[in-house]
């Protein structure tokens, strides 16, 4: 008589699996985390800046001067507020920039969106080099 029982609570939770199974995926299909252009380009704007101070930041901290115990976790906290207020300055709430992160490093049409924007807004005006 217990096979019963097991038999019956393994068939409600395949029965709720496959209820619940279109749900799930239709919350994690990219589709669902569409960035609205003009935030796109924000956030383009916003990362670049971003990468900007953590590429200062590489050439501080590898000058001889800050290379001892004393300099680093102060040169550390002003880069933390310098890049943390990057986005802000960029009009883009903390919360949005760190899901915009999300959002294009794993939905693929939005991370070639994201790259299209970076690519267009680093090329310098005028046709690029030698012109």
């Amino acid at each position: 008589m217990p096979w019963v029982f097991v038999s019956l609570v393994f068939a409600l939770g395949l029965v709720l699996v496959a209820t619940l199974a279109p749900w799930v995926a239709a919350a994690q299909s990219p589709g669902t985390h569409i960035i609205p252009a003009d935030r796109l380009e924000a956030f383009a704007w916003a990362q670049m800046a971003v990468d900007e101070w953590r590429d200062k930041a590489h050439a501080e901290f590898a000058e001889p001067k800050n290379k001892n115990l004393e300099g680093q976790p102060q040169l550390r906290s002003q880069v933390r507020g310098n890049v943390a207020a990057v986005p802000r300055d960029h009009g883009l709430p903390k919360e949005e920039f760190e899901r915009f992160v999300h959002v294009v490093s794993s939905d693929t049409a939005q991370g070639r969106a994201s790259n299209a924007i970076n690519a267009q807004l680093a090329t310098p005006k005028g046709g690029g080099a030698g012109m």
